[in-house]
């Protein structure tokens, strides 16, 4: 398995004084595209991702799937710097999958990245922890960013509507003024964006 594998990586880098560069990266959006497209183009969005990492692997380079939506890349002899230039490569070609094939959904993950020098004592377990810790703070930036643009959205959208500057609309509604000229719909608008980017929050800290 891929735990097995990777502990056979680290000994040949230990052995052979060199470098390994761990990488895991979890799917984004699986559980939308499943409930959305149905479980085959769940299973397709998996597939197009793992073939597009494994075409840019070169050498002793190796990838597997951990569980679900969460897979394991290892780069040998690769800085993390590298790495991330590599899964930025991966990122520009699923980009030009999408557009090509017309995908109605992204084709996206967010990764943790952890350069291992010959030296190092962590066990495997204590790599894909940290591994592990790692991706999920990029998936919680990537929650947040979303939640904030959904919430801006709203306010630039509804202030306009109003015929006000976005800070005099706020100013109204922390006062408890409803902003005409559709005050309970643009205000409740408002209000369910800023419940939807508190329950993005709520979720990546569980």
């Amino acid at each position: 398995g891929g735990k097995n594998r990777l502990a056979e990586m680290l000994d040949a880098a230990r052995h052979q004084e060199t470098i390994l560069t761990v990488c895991m990266y979890d799917v984004n959006s699986l559980k939308k595209v499943n409930d959305t497209y149905g479980h085959r183009e769940g299973d397709n969005l998996l597939r197009v991702i793992a073939n597009t990492v494994k075409s840019v692997l070169t050498g002793e380079d190796f990838a597997c799937r951990l569980s679900g939506d969460e897979f394991l890349v290892t780069f040998a002899g690769k800085t993390e710097q590298e790495a991330a230039e590599t899964i930025k490569l991966v990122e520009e070609r699923l980009l030009a999958v999408r557009r090509q094939d017309r995908i109605p959904y992204e084709l996206s993950f967010c990764t943790g990245i952890l350069e291992l020098g010959p030296e190092h004592t962590m066990s495997v377990t204590d790599i894909l922890r940290e591994v592990d810790e790692r991706m999920y703070e990029q998936k919680r930036r990537l929650h947040i960013g979303r939640s904030e643009a959904r919430a801006q959205e709203a306010l630039e959208r509804n202030s306009a509507l109003c015929g006000l500057t976005q800070s005099e609309y706020v100013r109204q509604l922390c006062r408890g003024v409803h902003p005409k000229p559709k005050p309970p719909d643009v205000f409740w608008e408002l209000m369910e964006e800023l419940y939807k980017a508190h329950s993005d929050l709520k979720e990546c800290a569980k």
